[in-house]
């Protein structure tokens, strides 16, 4: 929906919290390609964790909400 206000894009510095959503994500959109290499969820989810990295992870936002 066009408001005729700039679409504000921003990115913030992941918090501790945003892990759940971070994962969520990617499994998101990684599942299928997960599925058809028939790879291990459950290794895929530990991977996951263990590269995760605060430091360098970035929020995006759309008018201050996470996208």
């Amino acid at each position: 929906m066009l408001t005729g206000m700039p679409l504000q894009i921003a990115l913030r510095p992941a918090l501790v919290k945003d892990f759940d959503f971070c994962k969520r994500l990617y499994f998101t959109g990684m599942k299928r390609i997960i599925e058809e290499l028939n790879l291990d969820m459950a290794a895929q989810a530990v991977s996951f964790q263990q590269q995760w990295e605060l430091a360098q992870v970035r929020i995006s936002l759309r008018s201050m909400v996470p996208i």
